[in-house]
């Protein structure tokens, strides 16, 4: 958590905004493949409030559900990812301004839609997974996907970068993105939380009070679905 803060408030007081953006995509991709790694070696696991043994209980399913569902956010990478999140939001905010306060919202809800649509992903995983065989072929599914996402920034750069490298120092020179990498952040969710701190740093809290509303929407319909 002191490291994030030192390093938000690094970031706040002297990098560019395109800076701000590539570190939060740097941090939130990390967290992403991380993240999703921990389920191929958690689908085996069970719930960790067991309905069955409750059903005695003057408790209903739907608060089962929210326990299981509070419970599954105790894990390594959370414990370590949330301190980290939080100082950095709050040394971005001593270091670029009050505007940035809005970037830890933007991070709590994107964690939120994260997880909650995972644990609706692992409940049914593991449902499908309750034939060894297709858990197999599941498993390794999964595997063959994560591999794959780990390469894309490599194969990415050497097949669409090495065909504009003229066209890529000059944007660099300029310190602006270009107009297909912002479509791809507002596109996509996990880049909201990069774009926001973009345009936070340059300003403007439309986006970011956006991607906040969105994400919420995204967290409850997961945590809806869930149920």
């Amino acid at each position: 958590g002191l490291g994030g803060f030192a390093g938000g408030v690094a970031a706040g007081r002297s990098s560019r905004p395109e800076m701000l953006l590539l570190i939060c995509d740097v941090g939130i991709a990390l967290f992403l493949f991380i993240w999703f790694l921990g389920i191929v070696t958690e689908l085996q696991r069970a719930e960790s409030i067991d309905i069955p043994k409750l059903m005695h209980l003057p408790v209903s399913i739907r608060q089962v559900f929210l326990f299981n569902y509070v419970a599954s956010h105790f894990t390594p990478i959370i414990i370590l990812f949330v301190p980290v999140c939080a100082g950095f939001c709050l040394g971005a905010m001593f270091g670029g301004g009050i505007g940035m306060v809005l970037l830890g919202p933007v991070c709590a809800a994107f964690l939120v839609a994260v997880t909650a649509w995972t644990y609706c992903l692992r409940g049914w995983l593991t449902a499908l997974m309750a034939n060894r065989r297709r858990a197999r072929a599941i498993a390794t599914w999964i595997t063959v996907v994560l591999v794959l996402l780990s390469q894309a920034p490599s194969l990415f750069r050497y097949s669409s970068f090495a065909k504009n490298k003229n066209a890529t120092r000059n944007v660099q020179k300029k310190g602006a993105l270009s107009p297909t990498v912002v479509a791809l952040h507002i596109a996509i969710p996990a880049g909201w939380v990069g774009y926001s701190a973009m345009t936070l740093k340059e300003g403007s809290c439309s986006p970011a009070l956006c991607a906040m509303i969105l994400l919420t929407i995204v967290a409850a319909g997961g945590i809806r679905q869930g149920e």
